[in-house]
Parts: C-alpha cells; structure tokens; sequence
C-alpha cells in the first residue's frame, strides 16, 4: 500500500506543531527536525509522483482517440440507451456499471 506524500507532510507539520506547546529545550529541536522530515519527505514524494504521472498528450494516439472506433455491435447510437465513458471516451450502454474498454467506474 502507497502512502499518498500529502500524509506525510500533515503529519509532519502535525510533529512539529505539537512539538511547540508540548516540549521545551532539546526536545523541542529534536521533534522539530522530525516533523520538518516528514515534511519534506511528504512534499518530495508529492513531487515525484507528479513528475511521474503520465500526461495526457504523451500517450499514443490510439489511446486518446478511442471514441472514433467505430462501434461493436449494434447500437443506435442516436437513442437515449447509449452514452459515452468519462476516461476514454467509449460508447458505452447506459445499463453498464463499468467501460468494457478502459474500465472505468460509470456510476
């Protein structure tokens, strides 16, 4: 299980929060130096998870422009039993929970 990096800057800012009006002398420093790595730790892997996600634009075209497939099956696609998925862009039938093509939770 991933810790999300924002968790650890809470508690991190949490640590040195409490370590203001709980401790005095070098205590204080100690938790202080404690709650500013976890600070920065959390902001660090915030960032490197940013850098690391995939954009949008960098994917291969056949996978941003699904929605100009044509079609499996029969499907009207002017009536109201169809829409469209929210991630790729699918025509998908309005009874379904999830997108037969990416997955994707519909409702």
């Amino acid at each position: 299980m991933r810790i999300n990096g924002l968790v650890y800057a809470i508690v991190g800012i949490f640590v040195a929060a409490t370590s203001f009006f709980v401790f005095k002398g070098n205590q204080q420093l100690l938790f202080y130096i404690v709650g500013g790595a976890f600070i920065t730790f959390g902001l660090l892997k915030l960032l490197i998870d940013k850098v690391r996600e995939p954009k949008y634009e960098q994917q291969e075209p056949e996978k941003r422009f699904k929605a100009k497939q044509e079609p499996q099956g029969r499907l009207a696609i002017g009536s109201n039993q169809h829409k469209y998925c929210w991630r790729c862009r699918a025509l998908v039938n309005r009874a379904q929970n999830f997108c037969h093509n990416c997955g994707a939770q519909l409702r």
